[in-house]
């Protein structure tokens, strides 16, 4: 019937510690250094880059020509397009909770996430009150114990998103084609909010998103193809 679709369902849990074994701290893909060496076994969880669920889906879809166009040129207006698209839906990956010195104290892990986020003027995606900052001390600038709280016990926001293309074919000779093509990036202008948040409790803005990736953006093209 001129459909053609494609699904995708992954699942992956990547464990190790400071967040990779082998990851190069400097490109992002670890959490830093052990913070107890007496306890090394604590620094186990989620590596920097583990992605529990990923679904994607792909469509192409042929529009067939309408009844009515029975002429060449409601041919060539009603006929000849093609929609495709691509959706894609993950959870979110992991995020290292830390103060001055150390890690806090995770008191209510149920609640550690806000569930009034997220939307316009709701970016507080990490609850406060569900932490507790470890006392420093102020000759070491080192907090006075190791925080109760894994290396990576939280996750950011997941995505999902939809991209759709919409294309048509003219054909100008019997050799030649003119090919038009509208690409739609984000195409339900759907704001995603990605794990760039202050993880830092000693800092201001502590469990605020501070980034989302692009907003809708079309791209037209037209080629002839002879």
């Amino acid at each position: 019937k001129g459909l053609l679709f494609n699904m995708n369902y992954t699942w992956g849990k990547a464990l190790g510690y400071t967040g990779g074994d082998v990851g190069q701290g400097f490109n992002g893909d670890t959490y830093g250094g052990i913070e107890d060496f007496w306890a090394v076994k604590i620094e186990r969880g989620p590596n920097a880059g583990d992605i529990t669920h990923n679904v994607s889906a792909n469509w192409v879809y042929e529009v067939p020509t309408l009844s009515f166009a029975d002429s060449g040129l409601a041919r060539q207006l009603f006929g000849g397009w093609q929609v495709s698209g691509i959706w894609r839906s993950q959870t979110g990956s992991p995020i290292q909770i830390n103060q001055t010195g150390g890690r806090p104290d995770l008191l209510d892990i149920g609640n550690a996430l806000n569930k009034e986020c997220c939307g316009y003027g709701k970016i507080q995606w990490l609850n406060p009150a569900a932490f507790k900052l470890v006392p420093v001390i102020s000759a070491s600038g080192r907090a006075q114990r190791r925080g109760e709280m894994n290396v990576a016990a939280l996750r950011g926001p997941g995505l999902w998103n939809v991209d759709v293309s919409l294309g048509k074919n003219i054909t100008l000779t019997e050799k030649r084609k003119l090919e038009l093509k509208a690409d739609m990036s984000n195409f339900l202008n759907h704001t995603e909010y990605y794990s760039a948040m202050g993880t830092n409790m000693s800092s201001v803005g502590f469990g605020k998103l501070n980034g989302a990736r692009s907003p809708r953006t079309i791209q037209v093209q037209a080629r002839i193809a002879f």
